[in-house]
């Protein structure tokens, strides 16, 4: 995402459009390709590393988040209402995972977090503002390609491919979630002003030899 965004600058508006679309095609038929594909090698790596197939109990943190959702499905525990010190459930899963601090702890999965702390109102409205954006910053990086909106689509796509095994929202005092919304709001700033070059014409200029076509700059 970053080589392609960087190297926009080298076409025109209009072909800016066409790579992206076909690159798009192209990452998505490789993608579906590669599915297969990946599951060879995950399970191959699984069976390598002595891996279950949940990656360290993240099938058991799912199975129960999967009762808390269905507890509270409409608005959910409440932001940073969960992961609470003294919290029968939350205690409970610390003492699971051999978490001794009672500290950094999550689901590792950002829907399921995003399901356990807001429910299916507030994750619907979160992940509808997190789409706006992301087209914001997609919109920018098209029509005003620059090595800054290279990285910051580059930062969104990395950690985008993190979220089905880890949480990178919702947290007031994490850095990845700054960071992303950081490069999401960059996309809401107003596209910089297209200047055009100043008009030119020709007129008959009068000398001593006679009129003859001159170029002349018009305009300031």
């Amino acid at each position: 995402a970053f080589l392609t965004i960087s190297m926009l600058t080298a076409f025109t508006p209009r072909m800016r459009a066409v790579v992206c679309g076909a690159l798009l095609m192209s990452v998505t038929a490789a993608g579906l390709w590669g599915y297969s594909f990946a599951g060879s090698i995950t399970a191959t790596a699984l069976n390598l590393f002595h891996k279950d197939p949940g990656l360290t109990g993240r099938d058991y943190l799912w199975y129960r988040a999967g009762e808390f959702i269905r507890e509270h499905p409409w608005f959910g525990r409440g932001f940073e209402a969960f992961w609470v010190r003294g919290d029968l459930d939350a205690e409970g899963l610390w003492e699971y995972g051999q978490v001794a601090t009672r500290d950094g702890f999550n689901f590792h999965n950002t829907l399921i977090e995003l399901m356990v702390h807001f429910g299916l109102i507030g994750t619907t409205l979160t992940l509808a503002v997190f789409a706006a954006t992301a087209f914001l910053l997609l919109r920018r990086a098209v029509r005003a390609p620059s090595l800054v909106c290279a990285l910051l689509v580059g930062l969104v796509v990395f950690h985008v491919s993190r979220t089905p095994f880890e949480s990178l929202m919702p947290s007031s005092v994490d850095f990845t979630t700054l960071l992303l919304f950081m490069s999401l709001g960059y996309g809401c700033e107003p596209l910089p002003a297209v200047r055009t070059a100043p008009s030119r014409s020709f007129r008959p200029v009068a000398t001593a030899r006679g009129p003859f076509p001159v170029r002349v700059r018009s305009g300031k």
